[in-house]
């Protein structure tokens, strides 16, 4: 589940990225697949031989109306825990996660424009030398830690987005100011939605379910072209498989 994905060590998280994008590429070996058997492309334990589901690949129907309820009850970690305990909308605590995670990625892209006002960061960087961490913050501005943390090192380095700013984000250990070193981690490894545990897990998951995906088809004897094939072929859209 994407709770327990979340709770992983970083280099099992790579080693199972590095597992799965290897599996997939080995799909792209044949061109028949409806003439194989069914894939072993899942097999979780490594030599196992044993093809099964991971268990982060799952499937909860749910309803747009119950969607957008769960969407607009949900707004802290808290909400996911309360909703799940009382069972009122039928949504495990994933389906419910993942829900506020997309809420929260939606805000932040209306919302991140005011906070990355000078004078609103230069605020920000002044709560935390006085004592706040940057969690608590982004917690009480309703902003990511790991989003707050790269503003914070654009007003503070002044640093341009993307790259500049990334390579402290994935490497903390850079920062010379041992304050600043030491919120950057905390909010980076705090962080659910945004942040390099949290794209490695959305990766994971993606990789996880373009597996199933390709196992099922392959278990029906159904012909397919991956992904990369299609692009390969320069084709305009490239779905998981076509």
């Amino acid at each position: 589940a994407r709770s327990a994905l979340l709770c992983l060590p970083w280099e099992q998280l790579v080693k199972r990225i590095s597992f799965f994008a290897a599996k997939i590429a080995a799909v792209q070996t044949s061109s028949l697949r409806c003439c194989e058997s069914p894939s072993r492309v899942l097999s979780w334990r490594l030599g196992s031989g044993k093809p099964r589901y991971p268990a982060s690949v799952s499937a909860m129907p749910c309803s747009h109306a119950t969607y957008l309820e769960a969407f607009h009850a949900l707004n802290s970690i808290a909400d996911v825990d309360r909703l799940r305990d009382s069972g009122q909308l039928g949504l495990d605590h994933d389906a419910l996660l993942s829900i506020l995670s997309r809420k929260v990625v939606d805000q932040t892209k209306v919302t991140i424009g005011r906070h990355r006002r000078p004078e609103v960061c230069q605020a920000y960087i002044t709560r935390l030398y006085k004592g706040e961490t940057l969690l608590s913050i982004a917690n009480d501005i309703c902003l990511p830690p790991s989003m707050l943390a790269r503003i914070i090192l654009e007003q503070h380095f002044g640093l341009k987005k993307g790259k500049e700013v990334g390579k402290y984000i994935k490497s903390p250990g850079l920062i010379d100011d041992p304050r600043l070193r030491e919120a950057v981690t905390e909010a980076v490894e705090g962080d659910i939605y945004y942040g390099p545990r949290g794209d490695a897990v959305r990766r994971l998951a993606g990789l996880e379910y373009e597996c199933t995906l390709h196992q099922t088809l392959r278990s029906r004897g159904i012909p397919f072209l991956t992904e990369d094939e299609l692009r390969a072929r320069d084709e305009a859209r490239t779905p998981d498989v076509l």
